[in-house]
C-alpha cells in the first residue's frame, strides 16, 4: 500500500512540473530563441507578417529579414536582450531589457535599455517593439561621441577602409578590438557581457530548466524537486 501512495503521489509531482514547464509564455520562448539565435524555432513562433519595431525609427524589419539579416548580425555582434523587468499580471506582454552587443561593449558605451513590447497573434509573435526609457539620450550622445573618436580612428589608421560599406560586421569587431588595444584598455575593465541573458528555456533537461525559471517559480520547483527525492529514496525501501 505505501509502494502504491508513494508511486501516486511521485506521479502527482512530476505533471506538475509538466505543467507548469508548458506555461513558458510565447513571448518568454520568443526572447530565449532569439537570444540563443534559433533560427528554426523562431520560424515557428512568428507569424508571416511579423514586424520588428523602433518607435525612434521609421526603419522595419519584416519576417524575411529579422530571420536572416538581423538575426545574423546579432549572432555576429553577440547581441542579446538580457531581460530587466518581465510582465505582471495587467501587462502580459511588456518587458524592459538591456540591449547588450559586443559591439557597444569594444566601444565603451553603456548598455542602453529598452521597453519591449511583444504582440501576439493566435499563439504566435506578430510583432516586436522596442521603445526608449529614461536613458535613452544619454545613450546617443555617447554613442555619438564614441562613435566619431572610432571613426577618427579609422581615418587615421586604416584610410582605405570605409565602415560605411563595410558589410562583414566581424570585420568591424577585428577592428575595434585593435582600437581598444591601441587606446591601453584593457578588455576586463569593459563592462561585462552578461552570457547568462536567457529570460525563458525550453530544454528538456530538467536542471537547466529549474535553473532558468524566475524566481517565483524556480523557489517552487526546487520544493517539488526536494519532494521528488525523498519520494525516490522512501520508495527504493520497499522496492
Amino acid at each position: 500500500m505505501k509502494v502504491k501512495s508513494y508511486l501516486y503521489l511521485l506521479l502527482v509531482l512530476i505533471s506538475s512540473i509538466t505543467i507548469s514547464a508548458q506555461k513558458i509564455s510565447t513571448t518568454d520562448q520568443f526572447l530565449s530563441y532569439f537570444n540563443n539565435y534559433q533560427k528554426k524555432e523562431l520560424e515557428g513562433i512568428i507569424t508571416s507578417d511579423f514586424k520588428f519595431k523602433r518607435e525612434f525609427s521609421k526603419v522595419i524589419t519584416d519576417r524575411k529579414e529579422f530571420l536572416n539579416k538581423y538575426l545574423e548580425d546579432s549572432q555576429t555582434l553577440i547581441a542579446k536582450f538580457k531581460v530587466i523587468k518581465k510582465p505582471d499580471g495587467k501587462n502580459q506582454n511588456y518587458y524592459v531589457v538591456e540591449d547588450q552587443s559586443q559591439y557597444l561593449k569594444l566601444l565603451d558605451v553603456k548598455f542602453p535599455r529598452w521597453n519591449m513590447t511583444i504582440t501576439t497573434t493566435a499563439g504566435k509573435v506578430s510583432q516586436a517593439m522596442l521603445s526608449p526609457t529614461n536613458d535613452y539620450d544619454n545613450y546617443v550622445t555617447e554613442l555619438t561621441s564614441k562613435t566619431e573618436k572610432f571613426n577618427s580612428w579609422m581615418e587615421e589608421n586604416h584610410p582605405e577602409i570605409d565602415l560605411e560599406k563595410l558589410k562583414d560586421l566581424s570585420q568591424v569587431l577585428e577592428y575595434l578590438n585593435e582600437y581598444v588595444k591601441s587606446k591601453g584598455i584593457l578588455l576586463s575593465d569593459l563592462q561585462q557581457y552578461d552570457e547568462s541573458a536567457k529570460p525563458a528555456v525550453t530544454v528538456s533537461d530538467s536542471d537547466s530548466l529549474f535553473d532558468n525559471m524566475t524566481c517565483l517559480h524556480r523557489n517552487k520547483f526546487t520544493e517539488v524537486k526536494g519532494l521528488l527525492f525523498i519520494l525516490l529514496i522512501n520508495l527504493k525501501k520497499y522496492c
